[in-house]
């Protein structure tokens, strides 16, 4: 608990220092100093995160003998191999793709009014953070989309959003889930129509049809495809954090007069749409479809922009206690619930020298299963 106390302890001081301070000088050093907190904190995690062993093991045999990743997924391979056939450890695997992630998602982030809102819940909010901390190779791709979408958006070069798209496929085969942004943006919304997809989404029962025998084919061939495990997909439709995201996504739909009088309505109506389709997918996953869970977690990436627009819209004061207040509860309880769990709470982090110790080896967790 102490190292997350410290974490966040430096990141909200920084973000804050970002926030209030009205010199263009201080804004950039309080941002290079948060993402270089941020990406050392993701590369040099003592075994935090539940994909953490088996991401390693990637880089302790020859990954390119595989043709999963080889076929469909080369540049990951490439890194792996790079750890396999070098005196690096598994950490310069770790290092590059948290540059990755966290330099082009700032980044991005970084171009909104309110950017500082956007950091904070990309940091705090846990299906964000900690899920980004294990699902590596999908977060890549969806921080290289998240580019290519602000390319598309705001400099209208839709060449490059594909280019990205490529770029990402080479890092995780899902980002080819993504290519129906570029149609998703051409139209307006209906509050109506979005409202009745989330909460049916959220009544629905998929399992109770999945004894149909077409239906039960499809998904037996999405888990075959996916190759995910129930535990690993599991999501909980009650649960404080999904209800809270709903509350804020139904807000925001029915406030669509005053989204488009925003100067930058195309990006808040995008990343609407994106985080409910988020929501909708991660509701789904609760019946045990993989690649729903696979595209929760590729639209959420979006959910910081989302929230960065919130304080447009209402009042800013409330704006931030309706941000603020509820995620680090709901951050917290997470963390102190699972204080005795290591893959939640490493006791150190690791040195610069780490990333040649070849000895290196993550603590033995019986939970982590190593591919």
């Amino acid at each position: 608990m102490l190292i997350w106390g410290l974490f966040f302890f430096i990141t909200y001081l920084l973000i804050f220092v970002y926030s209030t301070s009205k010199r263009k000088q201080t804004k950039n050093v309080s941002f290079c100093i948060l993402l270089f907190v941020v990406i050392y904190f993701a590369a040099f995690r003592d075994g935090l995160g539940m994909d953490y062993t088996a991401y390693k093991s990637y880089c302790e045999r020859d990954v390119v003998k595989h043709a999963s990743l080889l076929l469909t997924e080369p540049l990951a391979a490439a890194l792996g191999a790079f750890c396999y056939n070098t005196r690096f450890s598994a950490v310069i695997f770790f290092l590059v793709t948290s540059i990755i992630i966290y330099g082009l998602s700032f980044s991005v982030y970084r171009q909104y009014k309110n950017a500082y809102i956007a950091f904070f819940v990309f940091l705090t909010y846990t299906n964000l953070y900690l899920s980004s901390l294990n699902i590596v190779r999908q977060y890549v791709a969806a921080s290289i989309i998240l580019l290519g979408t602000y390319y598309y958006l705001i400099k209208k070069r839709s060449l490059l959003f594909f280019v990205f798209i490529f770029i990402g496929f080479f890092f995780h085969k899902s980002a080819a889930l993504l290519l129906f942004i570029y149609f998703l943006q051409k139209d307006d919304y209906s509050p109506l129509f979005w409202t009745v997809l989330l909460l049916g989404s959220w009544v629905l029962d998929l399992q109770s049809v999945s004894n149909i025998p077409i239906i039960h084919n499809l998904l037996m061939i999405s888990n075959y495809i996916d190759y995910l495990d129930y535990d690993t997909m599991s999501y909980s439709k009650t649960s404080i954090s999904n209800i809270y995201m709903h509350i804020i996504v139904l807000f925001l739909l029915w406030n669509k007069k005053r989204i488009l009088n925003l100067e930058d309505s195309d990006s808040c109506i995008l990343t609407l749409k994106l985080s409910t389709i988020s929501i909708i997918c991660a509701n789904i996953s609760a019946g045990t479809l993989p690649i729903a869970y696979r595209l929760a977690m590729l639209f959420s990436i979006f959910l910081p922009i989302l929230f960065s627009f919130i304080p447009q819209l209402i009042d800013k004061h409330l704006a931030k206690i309706i941000i603020y207040i509820p995620l680090v509860v709901l951050l917290w309880i997470v963390l102190i619930g699972q204080r005795n769990n290591r893959v939640y709470c490493p006791e150190k982090i690791l040195t610069l020298k780490s990333i040649y110790d070849e000895n290196y080896h993550p603590y033995d967790n019986p939970d982590v299963v190593v591919l």
